[in-house]
């Protein structure tokens, strides 16, 4: 005689953790929720501000940073050569935000593909460096093109981990 069995087939549990909305994760004044707080919860707390000790940006004050005058005159050139086609826009990962490297690469393709070879390199005039206030400064420069032809380059730089960032850009 054999024994049967029945066979009982049941959903799995879930695994997923509890879905934490951000509201969540601040207290009724606005601050955020304290460790202890957080340790009660299932979910990993996360932090939202810029400013973060470990990882982000680290905001660089203008003594910290190197003479903003040359060094604008430098990045104005280098940023000229690479909208007119002359210079990888990756030479400026370093220097530029995501926003402007991704304007950057915009202005170099099409400046690539309007031009099967390109003219004299572009060079640049009259620079004017504003000091803003503490680890900012607004560049605007002149650059001529080889046809003598001239356009404005304007600029924000940041002092960000130790160097100049360029966080706003417009060519025109």
């Amino acid at each position: 005689m054999s024994a049967h069995h029945a066979l009982v087939v049941r959903c799995a549990p879930s695994t997923d953790p509890e879905v934490i909305s951000p509201d969540a994760l601040v207290d009724r004044a606005g601050h955020p929720t304290t460790v202890h707080d957080v340790a009660e919860r299932p979910a990993l707390a996360l932090r939202f501000d810029d400013e973060d000790d470990l990882f982000g940006y680290r905001r660089t004050s203008t003594k910290d940073l190197c003479d903003v005058g040359p060094w604008a005159r430098q990045l104005a050139q280098a940023i000229c050569e690479v909208t007119s086609g002359h210079r990888s826009p990756a030479q400026l990962v370093r220097h530029t935000t995501l926003d402007v490297q991704a304007r950057l690469s915009g202005h170099s393709k099409r400046a690539r593909r309007l031009s099967a070879r390109p003219g004299r390199r572009p060079r640049v005039g009259t620079v004017l460096v504003d000091d803003c206030r503490d680890g900012v400064a607004e560049v605007s420069a002149v650059i001529w093109l080889a046809d003598d032809r001239a356009y404005a380059l304007a600029f924000r730089l940041v002092g960000r981990d130790g160097r100049w960032v360029v966080d706003a850009l417009h060519v025109g």
